[in-house]
């Protein structure tokens, strides 16, 4: 199965539904913002008590880094509402430069240890001093469908056009990080093949 990152030609490409302009990091399609700067977040320094919250964008994310906080916190509901949830839990890649907003990287460097840090790199982008200091990763995935259907759903609840009435062509379309299955590891990405083609011959 190919992984399909181009727009179709079916969806509608006005200005209503642009996230900004695409880059690409080893292939995989990413906000331009995300790669600015791309060095320094390859080279952000770990810490060994880091805990790395790795998820597809829609995948549950918000949800997991309240849940992580209050057990760091130990279920204190009140300590959890010390700020927003982009300073509790920064995202290491986000750049955008927005009025009182830094920079993520910036946040994680002044935090105190142990720190929570939010992404959405698959697992080949993610900094290779995760591994070497030995950091916690928490990688939440969920079915494919799931997934579609609520990134389809926020999408058009925000108004923002970036699919047409299909799931196919939404699900292959260009996102902030690249498809969904390219961020999969190999073996997840074979059981995926396996499984879709099982279903496939089912027709």
């Amino acid at each position: 199965m190919g992984v399909c990152l181009q727009i179709p030609s079916n969806m509608d490409n006005g200005p209503e539904h642009s996230r900004g302009k695409m880059s690409s990091v080893q292939g995989v399609p990413m906000v331009e913002h995300f790669v600015e700067n791309w060095e320094e977040k390859q080279n952000f320094e770990t810490r060994p008590d880091d805990l790395l919250l790795a998820t597809y964008p829609k995948a549950g994310t918000t949800w997991i880094q309240e849940i992580v906080d209050l057990v760091y916190c130990n279920g204190d509901v009140n300590f959890c509402q010390r700020a927003p949830s982009y300073i509790r839990f920064p995202f290491l890649e986000f750049t955008v430069q927005i009025p009182l907003l830094s920079a993520g990287i910036d946040i994680l460097n002044e935090m105190a240890s142990p720190r929570l840090i939010k992404t959405h790199l698959p697992f080949k982008l993610i900094p290779k001093g995760f591994w070497e200091k030995d950091c916690k990763v928490l990688y939440v995935a969920q079915q494919n469908f799931d997934f579609v259907l609520k990134f389809y759903s926020c999408n058009l609840h925000l108004g923002l056009k970036i699919c047409c009435w299909c799931f196919l062509p939404f699900n292959c379309s260009f996102c902030e990080v690249g498809d969904w299955k390219n961020h999969l590891t190999v073996a997840q990405s074979e059981a995926f093949d396996a499984l879709y083609d099982k279903h496939n011959s089912l027709f």
